[in-house]
């Protein structure tokens, strides 16, 4: 018995060891990893001076973002903490579901106003190849949710909305 479980332990060992190391991203197309950005150049057929532009704008939202997410993370740990105490007070879990929505709804508007500033740095072919874009991907919002020109896994709280558990979200 004993032997049967050490092969059996060694092959799903050996299976997950193959599975990570085959799961790493690697160059494409013989290039090194790129930056979204670089897609973002050639799709719209930025010049260099835009591309460093929104390049610029980009690094600085992103550390906005990076604070933002901290807050809304706080504020999300703040109503599962009002849930999880013994005694469920009304009046402190719907404030912090307020500052939990309020906080998930300044990185919304952190991001249109971003799209908004690199949308004013386009001519009118590059804003039509951004319109373009947009249609298929559903809006900034749709299926690929807001994350650059390659798509994404979804919004801030993942796939599921940040439904915090295992059980599968609504259909869409």
């Amino acid at each position: 018995m004993n032997t049967l479980f050490g092969k059996a332990l060694t092959v799903v060992a050996f299976l997950a060891i193959a599975t990570i190391a085959f799961a790493q991203p690697g160059p494409r197309d013989g290039e090194g990893p790129r930056r979204d950005g670089e897609r973002l150049k050639e799709a719209l057929d930025l010049s260099d001076e835009q591309f460093e532009q929104i390049e610029a704008m980009r690094d600085e939202h992103q550390k906005e973002m990076a604070q933002m997410r901290i807050g809304a993370e706080k504020a999300k740990l703040a109503v599962k903490e009002t849930l999880v105490a013994d005694k469920l007070d009304a009046a402190n879990y719907l404030a912090a579901v307020k500052a939990h929505s309020e906080a998930l709804s300044k990185m919304r508007v952190a991001g249109a106003e971003h799209r908004v500033e690199v949308y004013n740095l386009l001519n009118d072919d590059q804003k039509a190849k951004w319109a373009l874009h947009m249609a298929r991907a559903g809006g900034p919002n749709g299926p690929g949710g807001g994350k650059g020109m390659r798509g994404g896994r979804g919004g801030f709280d993942g796939p599921r909305g940040g439904r915090g558990d295992n059980r599968p979200g609504p259909r869409r």
